[in-house]
């Protein structure tokens, strides 16, 4: 008397997931007829000996925007902007303020007075430029005496 054994299944093989880094993938696996083998006209293992099933390798990270160089790029080069413009705005600044504290009175663009004082005598130059005299002004508040009219003489030349 012989007896008659169905073939069963065996575990299945564990495969590897072929996502190449992260993400999903697919997986194949397989299994094996021989748990118990088939005897004595028994019957054949019943489903699939090879299967496909789905399988995460890792979470992918976030992938960044191809524009952020693009974006920092901009940024810097507005910063760099804004920096050299308000380096020039302080120079132009010191320069004016330090061209503003020359000794001579500005009357107008053209015209500069210069004051000087011999004893209680006061003589005002105005110059239309640094070449030429326009005019002398003499405030008198004593007696003048000789040496004066050659201190005018002098000063007019």
């Amino acid at each position: 008397m012989f007896l008659i054994v169905n073939g069963g299944w065996s575990s299945w093989t564990s495969g590897a997931c072929n996502a190449t880094s992260c993400g999903t993938g697919q997986k194949s696996r397989s299994r094996y007829c021989n748990n118990p083998l088939k005897a004595n006209g028994g019957a054949d293992c019943q489903g699939e000996k090879d299967e496909l099933i789905a399988c995460v390798r890792s979470e992918c990270a976030e992938q960044q925007s191809g524009n952020t160089p693009l974006v920092v790029g901009t940024v810097i080069g507005i910063l760099v902007i804004v920096i050299l413009i308000l380096i020039l705005v302080i120079y132009a600044k010191r320069r004016w303020y330090k061209s503003k504290k020359e000794t001579d009175y500005n009357i107008t663009d053209m015209t500069k007075v210069k004051s000087h004082v011999y004893g209680k005598i006061h003589v005002n130059h105005a110059y239309q430029n640094e070449q030429q005299s326009a005019e002398v002004e003499v405030f008198i508040t004593e007696n003048v005496s000789e040496t004066f009219v050659d201190i005018l003489k002098r000063e007019m030349k």
